[in-house]
């Protein structure tokens, strides 16, 4: 809800610790595409993916394809997050073709976290 309220001229957005599943970051995602002047977006130790693992690889599949489709963005910031990954990585190098505007990209994958990670239910 809070994040339907953000002005849509803010430059940057940050989002850390925030493990509150698909609808969070779909409100997120919304937001970016009303949004007029985003450049720099940063999230961090985020999780989408929970009982449904497949939540993390289709919201990052929804996120790249709008940040390509606003090509504002100069930096992206994607640490310890489910957004991007091997399932989802043929849509993330299309939308980094599309994302002339991309100066800066930095990625850190959720090795921290893999112990909580069941293998057994990816497919």
């Amino acid at each position: 809800e809070m994040i339907n309220h953000l002005p849509p001229s803010i430059k940057g957005l940050v989002i850390v610790d925030a493990p509150y599943g698909s609808p969070f970051m779909d409100a997120v995602i919304d937001w970016i595409e009303k949004s007029k002047n985003l450049k720099t977006l940063s999230i961090w130790n985020t999780s989408v993916g929970g009982r449904n693992v497949d939540d993390g690889r289709d919201t990052g599949i929804r996120l790249a394809k709008t940040l390509a489709a606003k090509n504002t963005i100069k930096r992206l910031w994607l640490y310890e997050t489910d957004l991007m990954g091997s399932r989802n990585v043929d849509e993330w190098s299309k939308a980094f073709e599309k994302m002339t505007s991309l100066k800066e990209l930095y990625c850190y994958g959720m090795k921290p976290y893999i112990k909580r990670v069941d293998e057994s239910t990816f497919d």
